[in-house]
């Protein structure tokens, strides 16, 4: 780089040209997608925190337990519909047609109707509906750019390199999850990304933070037990910082404790394994059996690793384990979501700082994954039933394949690819911790020390 740098000395400053080309490219692109496309999810997320405002609910579990254990499913944790809440708090100032949109959606499934985003479009159309899915997603936009402001720090601090914000900015997950989806998972994943910078530093403070994700989605209480016992030796200092990563999550299901424990108990369980279209049966019940057995057998044996390992680098320590155990859910787990990939990806970037090899692993597993699992009609053209109501009835990409040759080999072929490429790496990580020199330290540090004995005895 140097020497091509005497040699052309304006090569400096086209890359730079090119790599804040690229990033105004990437929120072009995020700016384009965000009114135009829409998933049942996103709204969803929506409509119960609008009940703050026209039904004056502040407990939104124990004003919707009945309802929604009729229904089988359970709205995220109790701080995603305060979050949420806040912001259509100045939504009002900037769209008269956002919050009577949502009241009508909610009446909508409150009445039985379990449709797609188009159904809910057709049944409830909106004159601004452009504006108003931009201002749902806007929340995303906002967490989307911190993420990238974290990620100049870890660069700053030598942990990156600069392309690592690349990765992030034109990661398929983010913009297929989040922008035509919307989903909500970029939030959580921001706050893992800023819990691993501040856990260099500050311990309680990082896992503080961690807890914070953890409250927004549950996934990221895999990444706390390995974190805590790495970090901490004494059964004391192991409970406080349990306590204090669960602290986020307890404040705000305070209303619901307080008035319908069941409900409460009730929040703790991910909706997505709450309801299954037929009852699980014969093989299909067992293999679900396996799989939890699988992962909680794994997941085991990291946070044995977590208890027994000695490293110098303790942070190296935990960002590896915790990627290795999120990997594990991914190959195990009964039932997962394409935008569930967004929860591994700050500690993909973080673990591998070659950013060719982190985006590569990113592209592997969107494709391979959304080979068998993006397979719906509304999750596909069907997302831009925003701008044309005709989209929701367009033949599928796997259905034209099908026409031509059987898509279920490749949705199969997919299964094993994503399935092996999560086991290749939770191996990769796990011999690079055992067999590199900051998991070898304390054997060597006794073997001084026995060398030293012997010295000092002859």
């Amino acid at each position: 780089m140097i020497k091509n740098y005497y040699k052309n000395p304006d090569l400096p400053i086209k890359a730079l040209a090119m790599f804040s080309a690229l990033i105004i490219l990437a929120f072009v692109v995020r700016l384009a997608l965000m009114p135009i496309s829409v998933h049942s999810d996103l709204f969803f997320i929506n409509y119960f925190p609008n009940l703050i405002y026209t039904k004056n609910v502040f407990d939104i579990f124990s004003f919707t337990h009945n309802d929604l254990s009729k229904l089988n499913v359970s709205y995220y944790p109790p701080i995603t519909f305060y979050f949420f809440g806040l912001f259509q708090y100045f939504y009002h100032f900037l769209s008269q047609s956002f919050s009577p949109w949502m009241t009508q959606i909610y009446n909508l499934r409150m009445s039985g109707v379990n449709g797609q985003s188009y159904d809910y479009l057709s049944k409830a159309p909106n004159e601004h509906i452009y504006k108003d899915i931009f201002l749902a997603k806007f929340p995303y936009l906002l967490f989307d750019l911190s993420s990238i402001y974290v990620i100049m720090i870890y660069a700053k601090k030598h942990l990156l390199r600069k392309n690592a914000i690349l990765v992030w900015l034109f990661n398929p997950v983010i913009l297929y999850g989040v922008y035509l989806m919307g989903q909500y998972d970029v939030i959580p994943a921001f706050f893992v990304l800023l819990s691993f910078l501040l856990i260099r530093k500050n311990v309680y403070l990082g896992i503080i933070v961690l807890g914070v994700a953890a409250a927004f989605k549950n996934f990221a209480f895999i990444f706390i037990l390995p974190t805590i016992l790495i970090y901490m030796k004494s059964p004391i200092e192991r409970l406080k910082l349990a306590i204090v990563s669960f602290l986020p999550y307890f404040v705000f299901l305070c209303p619901t404790l307080i008035h319908d424990p069941t409900a409460a108990i009730f929040s703790f369980l991910p909706k997505v394994y709450l309801s299954y279209r037929k009852p699980l049966e014969d093989w299909a019940l067992y293999s679900q059996y396996i799989k939890y057995g699988l992962f909680m057998l794994g997941y085991g044996v990291f946070l044995t690793m977590s208890f027994s390992l000695k490293s110098r680098d303790k942070w190296r320590l935990a960002v590896g384990l915790c990627l290795a155990s999120i990997l594990l859910f991914f190959s195990f787990a009964p039932r997962i979501s394409f935008h569930y990939l967004l929860w591994g990806v700050p500690l993909i970037i973080i673990w591998y700082k070659n950013s060719k090899t982190s985006f590569l692993i990113i592209l592997i597993q969107s494709i391979s994954l959304a080979s068998y699992k993006l397979l719906a009609i509304q999750l596909q053209l069907g997302l831009f039933a925003p701008i044309n109501l005709a989209f929701s009835v367009s033949t599928t990409f796997n259905g034209y394949v099908n026409n031509f040759f059987p898509y279920r080999i490749i949705s199969t072929m997919g299964y094993f690819i994503f399935l092996f490429t999560n086991l290749f790496l939770i191996t990769q990580i796990i011999l690079n911790l055992l067999f590199s020199e900051p998991a070898l330290v304390k054997n060597i540090e006794k073997k001084r020390e026995r060398k030293q004995l012997i010295f000092q005895s002859s």
